[in-house]
Order: C-alpha cells, then structure tokens, then sequence
C-alpha cells in the first residue's frame, strides 16, 4: 500500500503519483437533482382541443349520460364550479346533458374546462371528471391532425350501458387520422348444374385506418367501449392533406371491424389503430339468373 502526505506546495509527487492541491477558495455547487413531480395521467396529459363554430362540421360537443335505477337519484352536470343549464349551455336529454363548447365559448369564454358528473343514489355520492377540455374558436390549421368521431347508441350494453328506447349522441375529437382508404371487391358465385360458376352477387366497400396515440384513458375508456359500437358510427377528418381530396372524409358512415393497441414503453401513452369498413356496401348487384 502507497502511504504519501500532500504538502502546502499546490503539487506534490510521491512515488510516482501526482496529487494537486485543491484551492479551497473555490465553492462546489452540488448537483441539483431533476424531481420527476409527474404522478398520473391526468397531471400528464395535455388538454383535449374543442372548438366552437358555425357549422356543424366546424363545432363540437360533448355528452354526459347517467340512467339509474333508483327513481330518487340526483343527477347533476357541471362544467368547473358552474352547473351546466339546459339552452345556456347546450341541450338537457334524457338522462343526460349535450354541452355545446359553442355555447360554451359564447357565454363563459375560451380556456381550459372541466367537465363533472355528480350522481347521488341509493344515499351514495358518485363524482366522475372528465378533463381538460380547451375551448377556442374553430381553425382548419389548429384542427389539422385531428379526427371528430360521432355515435348514435341505442339498445344496451350486456353488464354496461343501457340506451334501450333511447339514441343519445356522443361526439369526441382526438389527435389522430383516418387514411389507408382501400378498396375490398367481394365476389359470391355458385355452380350449376355444369359446374359453371354463375353470378349470385358482388359488392364492394372501403375499409380505413383510424391511427392515433393518446395518454386520454377515460376518454379512450369512452371511445373503444361505447362509441365505436355505436349504432351509428361517424367519422370526420380534419388534416390537411385530406382537405384537398376530390372527396374529403367528412362525417363517413363507418362500422367497426377491428382494433389494435400497443402500449409505449417507458410513457404513459399508448397507440391505437382501428380498422373501420363503410356502413353501406356499395354496388351490390344481385343479377337474374333464367334456370
């Protein structure tokens, strides 16, 4: 073992080693440790853009439901502090209220909202959020990247929501894209008695890809358990690139054929990919066949 004193001189060799005195007039700062102060996804996630417009291609809603089956509930909507006001603030339905960020943006100004549900039933008090909705006037260039998705429900959910009698609209705008637009040609023959092939029908339908990553998961909750069941299946398409096609996909009646998920290592995001067909089967041709 090398045993050595450093002497008042700034350098000092010992047995081959070189020892530099430190200057104690210089003060070390010591590192200052990145605190990660993000602990959820609502913390984490950006606000969910909506807009307020002339049209309704332009505006977006938003729709809280509740159907109890105790008589006696309480049910109420809110939008930060502020209870949500039949015509002031959109339209009262059954069971629920449709909130019109136009209406919105037009009585309480643009910004960051909250949306809440209180249920009071059975004596038991149920508060659920949703958030953060960011209000602004409507802008192809802002809404570029985005993708408004509208459903129709009627009937219910087996151990879900019960919409039975009822067709409550449900509208939400996510950052994605509707592309991969590709055409699929069915062809259904049968033999006679020769073993020719006659014509029973050919149809033919487009099938698109709804692509989109969020860290939104009570909105996603919402969109892939209900609304793309919906009975009624919308969906428009606001990139830009889209907006120059002969045919821009704006409010396309679509049926849902499949989804995908891949969760995002090391975030808190997962990205979606849903395969979604036309609800109307073009060019069906059912010829008549002389036997």
């Amino acid at each position: 073992m090398l045993e050595f004193e450093i002497s008042d001189s700034n350098i000092t060799t010992r047995e081959g080693i070189t020892c530099l005195k430190c200057d104690s007039s210089i003060t070390v700062e010591p590192p200052v440790e990145k605190v990660d102060f993000c602990f959820c996804n609502l913390e984490c996630e950006s606000p969910l853009l909506v807009f307020a417009g002339d049209t309704d291609r332009e505006k977006d809603f938003f729709t809280l439901y509740h159907k109890s089956k105790d008589e006696s509930a309480i049910i109420q909507f809110f939008i930060n502090k502020i209870e949500l006001v039949d015509v002031t603030h959109g339209k009262s339905i059954p069971n629920g209220f449709e909130v019109d960020f136009t209406k919105i943006f037009n009585t309480l100004g643009g910004g960051d909202y909250t949306l809440k549900k209180v249920v009071t039933e059975w004596a038991v008090e149920t508060v659920t959020e949703w958030g953060l909705f960011r209000v602004a006037p409507f802008d192809l260039s802002r809404a570029d990247g985005t993708v408004k998705i509208e459903a129709f429900q009627t009937g219910n959910f087996e151990n879900g929501f019960d919409f039975e009698n009822e067709n409550v609209k449900f509208s939400l705008r996510i950052d994605g894209t509707l592309t991969n637009k590709n055409e699929v040609l069915e062809l259904l023959d049968t033999p006679d008695g020769r073993r020719n092939d006659i014509q029973v029908h050919d149809r033919f339908w487009n099938e698109y890809d709804l692509i989109f990553d969020s860290n939104k998961y009570g909105f996603m909750k919402l969109l892939l358990k209900n609304m793309l069941f919906g009975t009624q299946l919308f969906v428009s398409d606001y990139s830009l690139s889209n907006q120059h096609k002969e045919i821009p996909f704006n409010r396309v009646p679509l049926r849902l054929v499949e989804t995908d998920s891949d969760h995002i290592k090391g975030t808190n995001t997962t990205s979606y990919s849903v395969k979604l067909r036309d609800s109307l089967r073009n060019g069906v041709k059912h010829p008549f066949i002389d036997c």
